[in-house]
C-alpha cells in the first residue's frame, strides 16, 4: 500500500500490485513502476476508519455556516521546505485570518516530528498567540470543517468525510506531487490573493465585516 503523499521512493519492485489510496495516483505510478507491478485503487483504510469516528459532512452541512473551524496542519521535516517556503505558506493563513475575521476560528496542529520549526516559523510572522492543538488527531479532525496545508497526506485521508481540503502554496511546488493533486482538482489550492475568496466561495460565505489586523487575528 502506498501510504502518504506521491513520491518516487514509494516505487515498488517485488509486489505485483501496488495499492493507491485516491483514483489520480493510479495513472502516476503505472509511468513509474515496472511492468510486473500493476497499480491499483484501494479506498485508504484511514479514510475507512475516519468516516466511522468522525461521519461524513454533506455540502449542505457546509453551506452557510455562522462560523468556520478551519485545522491548519504543520508539516514533517523536510530539507527541500525549507523555513523561507513554510512562512510564506503560513503567511497566506495570515492574509486568510485578516480578511475572513470572525467568520472563521483557526486552529493549528504542528507535525510531531517538526514542532519546534513550526513555533519559531509562527513567531517570526507574528502568529505566536494562536491556538495550537493538543487534542488527539482525530478530534481535531471531527471538529474540522476545513482543513489545509502545504504538503499533508491527512488531507487526502480526510477529503472523504466531506470536510474541504485546501492545499496552501504560495506558489505551487512539486513536492509530493501536491502539484499534480492541484491539477486533478483533488482539493483547493490557495494563495495570499486567493485564500479569502476561495474559503468564502467553497462555503458560501458572504463578505466579513471590516475589521482590524488586530481583531480578525484574534483567536
Amino acid at each position: 500500500w502506498a501510504h502518504g503523499l506521491r513520491h518516487a521512493s514509494l516505487q515498488s519492485t517485488l509486489a505485483s500490485e501496488l495499492w493507491c489510496l485516491i483514483e489520480p495516483d493510479v495513472q502516476y505510478y503505472r509511468s513509474i513502476l515496472p511492468e510486473s507491478c500493476t497499480p491499483i485503487y484501494k479506498q485508504s483504510p484511514e479514510a475507512i476508519e475516519l468516516i466511522r469516528d468522525i461521519g461524513i459532512l454533506d455540502d449542505n452541512a457546509l453551506q452557510g455556516l455562522r462560523t468556520i473551524n478551519f485545522l491548519f496542519l504543520g508539516n514533517g521535516f523536510d530539507a527541500a521546505y525549507t523555513s523561507d517556503l513554510s512562512r510564506a505558506d503560513l503567511a497566506v493563513i495570515q492574509t486568510a485570518m485578516a480578511g475572513l475575521g470572525n467568520q472563521v476560528r483557526w486552529r493549528f496542529r504542528p507535525h510531531p516530528g517538526n514542532i519546534p520549526r513550526f513555533r519559531e516559523d509562527l513567531a517570526a510572522l507574528g502568529m505566536s498567540a494562536v491556538d495550537i492543538s493538543t487534542n488527539s488527531l482525530r478530534d481535531d479532525l471531527q471538529w474540522a470543517h476545513a482543513a489545509g496545508s502545504p504538503f499533508s497526506s491527512v488531507l487526502v485521508d480526510m477529503k472523504q468525510t466531506g470536510r474541504r481540503i485546501f492545499w496552501v502554496q504560495e506558489k505551487i511546488r512539486p513536492l509530493y506531487g501536491v502539484d499534480e493533486l492541484i491539477r486533478d482538482g483533488y482539493g483547493i489550492h490557495v494563495d495570499s490573493k486567493t485564500v479569502v475568496s476561495r474559503i468564502r466561495e467553497s462555503f458560501g460565505m458572504g463578505a466579513a465585516p471590516d475589521q482590524s489586523i488586530t481583531n480578525a487575528t484574534k483567536v
